[in-house]
């Protein structure tokens, strides 16, 4: 048997009935993060996930030739709190935001300026903060206005 911390995004279902026996089943797929799946028959262990989405849990496993087999799962008690959203290179309508994406350039480029001259951290820090302010108050640049770099 495996054992594995996953974070339950969902759990799904699916009935049939056995060609061999004529016994309806039903079987329940718990997702996980990372597109992990594990299979059960167990409306019990199903429903203790379905309770848990969201939620980190440890389940003990094993796998065969149809995938995760999962025999227990157990809900941590101390969940992690939420941290902040990372940040995207994405704007909400799925275009990417060239602010942040230059930001971030500029970013690298002074960084490896302040070590490549020898500056002190706190020198450096104070010239990467100066770039910032001058990215966020200075107007944009026109269309066809001549941008140094």
């Amino acid at each position: 048997m495996n054992t594995s911390k996953i974070k339950i995004t969902a759990v799904t279902r699916k009935e049939g009935v056995s060609q061999k026996s004529g016994k309806p089943w039903t079987k329940f797929t718990v997702h996980a993060e990372g597109d992990a799946k594990f299979a059960t028959f167990d409306a019990a262990v199903a429903n203790t996930a379905n309770g848990a989405v969201g939620k980190w849990a440890t389940v003990t496993f094993e796998t065969t030739e149809y995938g995760n087999d999962l025999a227990g799962l157990v809900v941590d008690e101390n969940q992690p709190e939420p941290g902040p959203e990372p940040v995207r290179d994405r704007t909400p309508d799925g275009n990417a935001d060239w602010d942040m994406i230059g930001l971030r350039k500029t970013r690298c480029a002074l960084w490896a300026a302040a070590i490549g001259a020898g500056l002190g951290s706190a020198e450096a820090r104070q010239l990467v903060l100066a770039a910032e302010v001058d990215i966020f108050h200075r107007a944009p640049a026109e269309a066809l206005e001549d941008i140094p770099f």
